[in-house]
């Protein structure tokens, strides 16, 4: 479910039905929408809220275990499915999907498949102008890749490699920041590039950084 908290009393208010495993969400208008990335099992949905009426308008299919999501220069929806990674039985496992979606028409615009069951992409982000995606090629440790909206395959080689656990893009001034967990017993690091790709500096951070944001 999603939560609506009061943030001058931290109270929740209510809590609104959506699909398994609600990962990220994002508002664009009166609406907020929301990849459903399966939790521990499966899930192929975004679920769209009203945010006034607080009521799941539309649930649309987009591939499995969708993770995140941004909303580029035009308008439009890129939402990146990370495929199904069964440790369990690999045979199982499914490629994951970059979809661009409509939100007006409630469609599926464009979609570019993943070449391979054994990569599974996260952490959809975009730059200042809304014109490149970024997203890191494999969960807990992926590089950085950078597409071009206009691009009509996905790239062949990573933008920026590494081991990288999270990643944004600051709006403000487009520097790609990472963080990489090592071993997942000592502090992780925190790692600032250029737009272009170029290190700017790192930094220590905490155990197991698993996200960046910005005020």
């Amino acid at each position: 479910s999603v939560a609506i908290v009061d943030l001058n009393s931290t109270a929740i208010q209510a809590n609104i039905p959506v699909g398994v495993g609600p990962e990220r969400l994002l508002a664009v208008g009166n609406r907020v929408v929301v990849v459903n990335s399966g939790g521990f099992g499966v899930d192929s949905t975004i679920s769209v809220i009203n945010s006034a009426t607080h009521v799941v308008e539309n649930t649309y299919v987009v591939g499995h275990n969708p993770n995140s999501l941004v909303l580029d220069a035009n308008g439009m929806l890129w939402i990146l499915c990370g495929g199904i990674n069964d440790f369990s039985n690999p045979a199982n496992s499914t490629a994951g999907k970059l979809v661009q979606f409509d939100l007006t028409t409630g469609n599926v615009v464009k979609q570019f498949q993943f070449p391979t069951t054994t990569e599974h992409p996260v952490q959809l982000c975009r730059n200042k102008m809304g014109n490149k995606l970024y997203w890191l090629n494999n969960a807990y440790a992926g590089s950085v890749v950078e597409m071009d909206l206009q691009d009509t395959e996905l790239p062949l080689s990573p933008k920026i490699n590494g081991t990288f656990y999270a990643l944004n893009v600051d709006l403000a001034t487009d520097e790609i920041y990472t963080t990489d967990a090592l071993d997942y017993q000592q502090n992780g690091i925190l790692r600032r590039f250029t737009i272009t790709g170029n290190l700017i500096d790192s930094v220590q951070v905490g155990l197991i950084p698993g996200g960046i944001t910005f005020n």
